[in-house]
């Protein structure tokens, strides 16, 4: 018996809604396990954490899925969801509708600080490049070209170039940001071996999330 014959378009129609499907299942995947995770360094409740992850996952699944088309416009827009959700919370514009006092506000987002961070590590991130590497595989948007030696080389020059202007810069007062937390390295040319190594890792990381974005 022969196979119907589908034309071209709703074929493509079908595959385009079968992978925002799956993108939808594997956002609320990926904000679930990143709000246990963010539960687990901030000391809350389990259920509570991977409750609000998954709802997190699925909603900016939802709304961002067509801006973040690339894993580059999905990482910026994750960490923008991220830091959203926690303006919007008990740390911003919650607490001002309770009419707090503005000192009082500022040291109540001071404590909330570490909120921020697990919300912008543990699910803007993760979320926004999944939504991304999803809305590469949607045939009906036009993809720029991608090099993983252009990502990988280009953006590690570059990386290298800036992470040497920047250690000039910032040589004079003996401090270095990007080593900060690791203690003593115990010889000058450690620290200047350690802080190329991660300026050429954050180039290429760079490089790899945003060669499309800025090709196209």
């Amino acid at each position: 018996m022969a196979e119907p014959d589908i034309p071209v378009t709703p074929r493509i129609r079908l595959r385009g809604v079968a992978i925002f499907g799956l993108q939808h299942l594997a956002s609320l995947a990926i904000g679930g396990v990143g709000g246990a995770l963010e539960s687990v360094l901030l000391a809350t409740p389990l259920v509570q954490g991977v409750i609000y992850g998954a709802l997190f996952g699925l909603a900016f699944s939802f709304f961002f899925s067509r801006r973040a088309a690339t894993p580059g416009a999905g990482f910026i827009w994750g960490v923008a969801a991220a830091l959203l959700v926690w303006l919007v919370g008990p740390a911003g514009i919650l607490a001002m509708r309770h009419g707090g006092h503005p000192m009082g506000m500022l040291s109540d987002a001071e404590a909330k600080f570490p909120q921020l961070v697990a919300l912008l590590i543990c699910l803007g991130m993760p979320v926004g490049i999944t939504v991304g590497m999803w809305g590469l595989l949607d045939s009906r948007r036009p993809q720029p070209k991608f090099s993983w030696g252009r990502a990988i080389v280009a953006g590690g020059l570059a990386g290298l170039l800036a992470g040497f202007i920047f250690g000039q810069w910032i040589s004079s007062g003996n401090y270095s940001p990007l080593l900060a937390g690791y203690g003593e390295s115990g010889s000058h040319t450690a620290a200047v071996v350690l802080h190329s190594a991660i300026a050429l890792l954050i180039g290429a990381t760079f490089g790899v999330l945003f060669q499309r974005d800025v090709r196209g």
